[in-house]
């Protein structure tokens, strides 16, 4: 048995004598648990996913703020922000509806020139917003 094993075993074995049960990861804990915690792998230093090329950045910004369009678990975009889209018959405008009621934490709407100001900031750093630039 190596040292690890060792300790995960005396862990287990505290928190049972502790609790009287074994702990259980946060799925088996039901429908009552409320608070996702969140334990980086790094130093968060900042917040900002587009002036960061940390990946503890980018996965902590994207639990907290919404994009427009997000990935299921099939890596498939769904809506997120926009409720919906239409695009050009030439291909070259698309034109995205926002969902109603979207607000910043301080209770301010979302409105258009926000998601405007964002995507200008985007696409002037991040090298996928540079190549859709580009285009």
């Amino acid at each position: 048995m190596d040292r690890r094993t060792l300790l995960k075993g005396f862990a287990g074995a505290g928190t049972l004598a502790a609790t009287g049960r074994l702990s259980a990861p946060a799925l088996a804990q039901g429908a009552a648990a409320r608070t996702l915690r969140f334990v980086p792998q790094a130093n968060l230093a900042n917040f900002d996913p587009i002036w960061g090329t940390q990946y503890v950045v980018r996965n902590a910004s994207a639990m907290v703020w919404d994009t427009l369009y997000g990935m299921d678990d099939k890596l498939e975009p769904q809506r997120q922000m926009a409720e919906g889209e239409e695009v050009s018959a030439d291909g070259l405008t698309w034109t995205f509806r926002l969902r109603p009621g979207l607000k910043f934490h301080d209770g301010e709407p979302v409105l258009a020139r926000d998601v405007a100001a964002s995507l200008e900031r985007w696409t002037a750093r991040d090298q996928m917003g540079l190549l859709i630039r580009a285009i």
